[in-house]
């Protein structure tokens, strides 16, 4: 019986012009943690980071025997398909579907999970692996369609789409599927790719586009359903300036944290955590060193004006 696969992808360009060109360290601890986290709760998947060759040889030597102790493999593949001028934003976020389309073809896995390196695993993808039989699953990013980045990406797509067909904004932290489906939803892709560089697009914010596009055209190709992958997976902002975080992470849990602000922060302090005690904290420290239990500045005050009003049963008005 053929296994499944979870695995993050790290193409190191230091050229291109990235939205996160964070040091290669930062990024080293994150994926640590998201596959660790991942494997430990996964077991009998198989976890592994895949780089290319020239990615490889800027692993510090230590790195690839602390993740074998830990279940989780390193492949290499190279970067032989999806290829965008590296100078451009978030070329490298393009390895990611040519590594998809490359697994799909050698038919090893049942079924494939792509995650971000600065996301946290707190349980089980066996569910994952139920909607991925039926599924390619993505995460809606419920955009509105005023934001600077949905209005880039409408504009990018109507050379291709027409104006009766439904947009949404899927983010490329988690793309899951069976080896069938998504060889068929990056086949999609590809020619969306190819289509946009043939009419000389700029596209900014890299293969978020390219699955923007594809999603909406898989409307018309009933072999591919695809399916908000919210019940599994959510972004969550915690820095001082953008709090947006749901409680879901608790109640209703979702299994998947994206962290993007924790890069530098939360993932680091869990990396550390987990290399003095070889385990990670509870998910409630967790939530909490990633600032996901810090409420926003006004809510205790907002949380004491209420009980003040209910004691002394006053209305609740401005």
């Amino acid at each position: 019986m053929k296994k499944n696969l979870i695995f993050t992808s790290f193409h190191w360009n230091p050229k291109a012009n990235t939205a996160h060109a964070v040091a290669i360290e930062t990024y080293l601890k994150n994926i640590f943690v998201a596959l660790v986290s991942a494997k430990r709760n996964n077991p009998n998947d198989d976890v592994c980071l895949i780089v290319t060759e020239q990615t490889k040889n800027r692993l510090p030597d230590f790195y690839e025997g602390v993740l074998k102790q830990e279940g989780v493999s390193i492949k290499t593949v190279e970067f032989d398909s999806f290829q965008k001028k590296e100078e451009q934003a978030w070329s490298f976020s393009f390895y990611r579907l040519s590594l998809i389309k490359k697994i799909c073809s050698e038919k090893e896995y049942s079924n494939i999970c792509s995650i971000d390196s600065d996301t946290y695993t707190v349980s089980s993808f066996a569910n994952i692996w139920n909607d991925a039989r039926s599924f390619v699953l993505l995460l809606d990013l419920n955009h509105s369609p005023d934001i600077q980045q949905a209005r880039d990406q409408r504009l990018e797509a109507s050379p291709l789409l027409n104006e009766e067909v439904s947009y949404t904004n899927y983010g490329g932290e988690f793309v899951a599927g069976s080896v069938e489906n998504l060889a068929l939803f990056v086949e999609v892709c590809e020619e969306v790719y190819q289509t946009l560089l043939q009419k000389k697009i700029h596209f900014k914010h890299g293969d978020e586009t390219v699955l923007y596009i594809a999603a909406a055209e898989c409307q018309n190709r009933p072999r591919i359903t695809i399916k908000n992958a919210s019940p599994y997976v959510a972004r969550y902002w915690t820095s001082r300036h953008f709090y947006l975080v749901s409680s879901n992470h608790k109640f209703n849990p979702v299994c998947i944290w994206h962290l993007p602000d924790e890069k530098k922060n939360g993932l680091q302090r869990l990396y550390f955590y987990y290399k003095k005690h070889r385990r990670f904290p509870t998910d409630s420290k967790c939530a909490r060193v990633c600032g996901m239990n810090t409420h926003a500045p006004l809510r205790p005050l907002m949380m004491t004006r209420r009980m003040l009003y209910k004691i002394l049963k006053m209305d609740n008005r401005m």
